[in-house]
């Protein structure tokens, strides 16, 4: 019998520097040669078991899949009351080793013997399919966690978050995958693909010349939105030139007026304020990796009275940028579980 084992790249050297690794059964996956055909499309019936049985890891070289041959006489699953059987496997019942990539092959050529059988990648579109929904959970976890660090009710503006999901995803994706702005997409997509290329004031107004940038660059074409960016421009020129180092709080109150107006113009669930407010914590985030260090609390603080549901989308959209793992210190300490030391 033949079979498939999905493994830790640390098991793998445990295995081959102790000659036998002891696992529990039910890891093994039977499989036939009839899998392994030219026909790859054969690869379906087992590809999804295999996916589910890989270990959770960061870097491509971290997990890969030995096959194995003849571990044992005794059936693969079998259970003596109740309790999981266990098996030890010699390294000499091992054919090969499956990178779960190509950039999984080539790290493992580093680090593993040159002698090893080190076979092609063939579950890598399955694995890149697995990874794709792995990052789009991480993203919407994310969003929810951010709203919970800063004490906001994610199921107040669950219709609209709802609306924003399917671009923000896309958009998160997409910056993982190194696109940047300007790109062929939604003006959210482009949003959490952006970063500033252009000579822009370090203060907070630059922020809002960030948004200008943006909205001049996907409508182009449309009259009436370079209106709307003409009277902005003039609108920021004249608050520069009272106040060149205004906090964002007081330039969105003075800029109120016209930055309103491109809510209905854009036609999207998103307002002007809360892609200036993504804006300013995405760069802050990309600059110092901490949320800690960023004007985070000081602008939940200010504007939660006035602008809830403003803040509450762009901390949202700001959590799917970045991820759950990003914020996940932040968020075990907001809510304190279980594991945490009492004192």
């Amino acid at each position: 019998m033949k079979y498939l084992l999905p493994l830790t790249y640390n098991e793998f050297l445990l295995w081959y520097r102790r000659s036998e690794l002891k696992i529990m059964k039910f890891r093994l996956l039977p499989i036939v040669d009839e899998y392994f055909a030219k026909d790859i499309s054969k690869l379906d019936r087992v590809a999804a078991r295999v996916v589910e049985a890989v270990p959770d890891y960061d870097e491509d070289y971290e997990v890969l899949i030995a096959r194995v041959e003849n571990t044992s006489k005794v059936p693969h699953y079998c259970f003596d009351e109740g309790k999981p059987a266990f098996i030890n496997i010699s390294i000499h019942n091992l054919d090969c080793v499956y990178p779960i990539t190509e950039r999984g092959k080539r790290l493992l050529q580093g680090r593993l013997d040159s002698n090893i059988n080190l076979a092609e990648p063939i579950f890598e579109s399955y694995i890149n399919a697995s990874v794709q929904r792995r990052q789009s959970s991480s993203s919407l976890m994310g969003g929810a966690a951010l709203l919970k660090i800063a004490g906001l009710d994610m199921a107040k503006y669950q219709d609209t978050i709802k609306l924003l999901e399917d671009d923000a995803l896309s958009g998160a994706s997409r910056s993982n995958r190194g696109e940047q702005f300007p790109l062929d997409g939604t003006l959210i997509e482009n949003l959490m693909c952006y970063s500033r290329h252009e000579v822009m004031p370090t203060t907070d107004i630059g922020y809002f010349y960030d948004f200008g940038v943006l909205v001049s660059k996907l409508y182009s074409g449309k009259d009436d939105i370079a209106e709307l960016l003409d009277k902005y421009r003039s609108c920021l020129k004249g608050i520069a030139h009272d106040n060149k180092s205004a906090k964002l709080y007081y330039l969105l109150e003075k800029a109120d007026d016209v930055t309103s107006l491109f809510d209905s113009a854009l036609k999207i669930k998103l307002s002007a304020v809360s892609i200036i407010i993504f804006l300013k914590l995405q760069s802050e985030l990309y600059q110092h990796q901490n949320l800690d260090k960023t004007r985070f609390k000081e602008l939940v603080a200010n504007l939660v009275q006035v602008r809830e549901r403003d803040i509450a989308l762009a901390l949202w959209l700001v959590g799917v940028c970045f991820g759950f793992e990003f914020f996940c210190a932040n968020y075990y300490e907001a809510t304190q579980p279980g594991f945490f030391l009492k004192f």
